[in-house]
């Protein structure tokens, strides 16, 4: 598995333009995408639970990728 963390910079956070494109990436690869914030979790090739993560400017989240081509993913 393979773990990046980010913070969150776009002013309006992580609103449905973005969890639709990221969801779009996610659906592409083989690997499992998990978006992580304090204590909860998505699905990031689903752009609900995406959203759901209320994720602002200034959070900090953790991407963990985990399948066959998780190292494509981490590059992305």
């Amino acid at each position: 598995m393979k773990e990046v963390r980010c913070i969150i910079s776009d002013p309006m956070g992580i609103h449905a333009r973005p969890a639709a494109l990221l969801a779009q990436y996610c659906v592409s690869i083989k690997s499992s995408v998990r978006l992580v914030l304090g204590e909860r979790s998505a699905n990031a090739s689903n752009v609900l639970e995406t959203l759901s993560l209320k994720a602002v400017k200034g959070d900090h989240v953790l991407i963990q990728i985990e399948g066959g081509d998780e190292e494509q993913g981490n590059d992305a």
